[in-house]
């Protein structure tokens, strides 16, 4: 187990290798590395302290709005940096990211672009962080919080006992995929009607996954589903399957939020489609729709496609003329 820690740097390397800008070229964009000076802030003597806290830092105080402390103060700030995930995280994310650069180049092609395809990502601060809560990137005002403790990689020992499904999906290679989606999801949200069915939420999530392939250097289909190759494989074998049990088994229109949440989020299958479906069976079905849609619709953009009108549309599925077989 220790002789696979310190490969992690090395796997970072290759999982970032991709951002070499053959087809296109964005300058980086900056992340500050705010669990540095989170882990030193207990070490500090008092004046080194005070200086952390009047420098009024706009990402010291998201941090920290995110923790449910909405006022900064020194013992608030020696109660986390002593705490025990910044105790524990903040080594390893150092061992896995000696260096945010190659982050930094993947979080500049994706904002570039988003610019060059007319999306709008409304961010002006990125910092990377390391915390206890569950989200792995957090949104405040115009700050994106990006908690890295939660991409150390699928052997990583303090991820032991979680579910493979989500394990999975911890890694390095999936963190660019992760930055793109949020920060779509983030500027275009999903809008709901009274009653969202499972077909909104699907050519939703397709958008979303057309937007990380054309965001994300090197995207690769299964890569921007979250699937792993043996997974996406299942789904391009049996698309078809898939698509007659959605359909004949009325759920396109079905607004029950559990059987919805059963069909798109991450799990170890989607039962409700078929035993052996991998999990996120509707995102899959969602972006192929997508595809279908675009190829019979090349002028529409990627901001149309991420609007109400367009997931929620009534003709929406009759216009992408989908019906694999």
């Amino acid at each position: 187990m220790n002789a696979l820690r310190f490969m992690f740097p090395l796997l970072l390397m290759s999982a970032f290798a991709g951002c070499s800008g053959d087809k296109e070229s964005y300058p980086p964009q900056n992340i500050t590395a705010l669990y540095d000076d989170i882990a030193q802030y207990a070490s500090l003597d008092s004046a080194g302290r005070a200086a952390i806290l009047s420098d009024d830092s706009l990402l010291l105080h998201d941090y920290m709005a995110v923790l449910d402390c909405p006022h900064i103060t020194d013992s608030l700030m020696l109660m986390v940096s002593r705490s025990k995930p910044v105790e524990v995280f903040t080594p390893d994310v150092q061992r896995v990211y000696p260096s945010l650069d190659s982050l930094e180049m993947h979080l500049g092609y994706i904002c570039g672009a988003a610019a060059k395809r007319g999306l709008n990502l409304n961010m002006d601060r990125y910092a990377a962080v390391v915390w206890g809560r569950p989200q792995s990137v957090v949104f405040v005002d115009s700050t994106m919080l990006i908690a890295l403790n939660h991409y150390l990689g699928a052997d990583y020992e303090g991820y032991v006992g979680m579910p493979a499904f989500r394990v999975g999906c911890k890694t390095p290679q999936n963190l660019p995929y992760d930055m793109a989606e949020s920060l779509v999801a983030n500027a275009y949200p999903f809008e709901t009607n009274q009653s969202p069915t499972l077909l909104s939420h699907m050519l939703y999530n397709g958008a979303v996954i057309a937007a990380k392939l054309e965001l994300v250097d090197g995207a690769t289909p299964g890569g921007a589903m979250g699937l792993s190759p043996e997974q996406l494989k299942w789904f391009d074998d049996n698309e078809a399957k898939v698509w007659r049990a959605l359909a004949a088994g009325h759920l396109l229109y079905e607004t029950s939020g559990f059987k919805i949440d059963r069909i798109m989020l991450p799990a170890p299958s989607t039962d409700l489609v078929n035993p052996n479906a991998p999990g996120r069976a509707g995102r899959y079905v969602g972006y192929r729709i997508v595809q279908a849609y675009r190829k019979r619709h090349p002028e529409a953009t990627l901001e149309q496609l991420l609007s109400p009108s367009f997931y929620n549309g009534e003709n929406t599925l009759s216009e992408a003329g989908y019906n694999p077989q």
